[in-house]
């Protein structure tokens, strides 16, 4: 049986009751909830009734009384990502986590920003006609994404207009990349999120 986090929260336990009698009225089985953060009372759902953190409680007891019966999945997207690109033990890092904190009541929601150190994205081919020392270069800046010793953007950066906008070895995190709405210098134009 497959639902959501977001329908379970709506409909509150009686929903989660019936999945459980379902899944024990065919023997057993497994319960599927896709996006399960949505059950954490940390997670707000705009006008929606949220009984999420009472369904996972229910669950969670339920999971204690019937242990060889029924096994509730948890899935999140990200997870999902990763098993498609053939990256099991990432994924089960990832779905280990997740789990984890739902159950811990620890989710927080919010995006989450991984690249080429967790392998979320690659080089997957460089053609022929490239030099080997770019060829080079490519590969030393991959491994410095993946062990943390390259940053993307390190200061001192100004903008097209001359404005300091990333001091002299400051290095550009998540919060300073959710800001630029700036062309760097050398770039011709305005930004369409430019004031």
């Amino acid at each position: 049986m497959e639902t959501t986090g977001a329908k379970l929260a709506h409909e509150g336990v009686n929903s989660a009751q019936k999945l459980v009698d379902d899944a024990l009225n065919a023997g057993g089985g497994a319960i599927f909830i896709d996006e399960a953060y949505q059950l954490t009372s940390s997670n707000k759902h705009g006008g929606i009734s949220h009984q999420g953190g009472q369904v996972l409680d229910f669950l969670l007891a339920e999971m204690e009384k019937y242990p060889e019966e029924m096994d509730i999945g948890l899935f999140n997207r990200l997870g999902d990502l990763l098993v498609k690109q053939h990256n099991v033990a990432e994924a089960a890092n990832y779905y280990e986590k997740a789990v984890d904190d739902v159950l811990n009541r620890t989710w927080k929601t919010g995006a989450t920003k991984w690249g080429t150190k967790q392998g979320m994205n690659d080089f997957v081919k460089i053609a022929a006609v490239v030099p080997d020392d770019a060829k080079n270069l490519v590969a030393k800046a991959k491994a410095g994404l993946k062990d943390g010793t390259v940053a993307v953007f390190k200061g001192p950066l100004f903008d097209n207009t001359g404005k300091e906008v990333l001091a002299k070895d400051k290095v550009g995190d998540d919060d300073w990349n959710s800001k630029v709405t700036f062309y760097l210098k050398g770039v011709e134009g305005k930004s369409p999120g430019s004031k």
